[in-house]
């Protein structure tokens, strides 16, 4: 993929034991400080219906070194968290997710990209959407 000049942006998978560990730990303390003091870029988008409100919140970072997987990886150039809080009537519930990417791309984009595979999964209008957003932060 990479020789090719396509890049990826892969789920780091709790079976992935040490890398899934690091990741985790870091955006467990990124979210605590401000983006800034994490070496993080930020990016939210909210969403509401009548019943459902979802925020998605995305950091991003290039800053690497510390990593010891970074080298199985690679052009492995950033890790992404997305978390997802949804309250659908009076039920909230919060997930972490965990990424790879070899684009030193912002929040935004990662997110866009991470909407974009799910968007492929669950529907076509989606996948159409996020294609449209995609051409706008380019």
């Amino acid at each position: 993929m990479r020789d090719q000049g396509g890049h990826y942006l892969l789920a780091v998978k709790a079976n992935q034991g040490n890398l899934h560990a690091e990741t985790k730990n870091f955006f467990d303390q990124a979210i605590q400080v401000t983006p800034k003091e994490a070496s993080c870029d930020y990016y939210s988008i909210e969403e509401k219906s009548r019943e459902r409100f979802e925020k998605r919140e995305v950091w991003c970072t290039h800053e690497l070194d510390w990593l010891p997987q970074k080298e199985e990886w690679v052009d492995l150039n950033a890790l992404v968290c997305m978390r997802s809080t949804r309250c659908i009537k009076d039920k909230t519930s919060i997930e972490a997710r965990y990424y790879i990417a070899s684009e030193k791309a912002n929040a935004e984009k990662h997110g866009l990209g991470i909407r974009l595979h799910w968007g492929i999964e669950s529907a076509p209008q989606a996948h159409k959407e996020v294609q449209e957003e995609l051409k706008l932060c380019a």
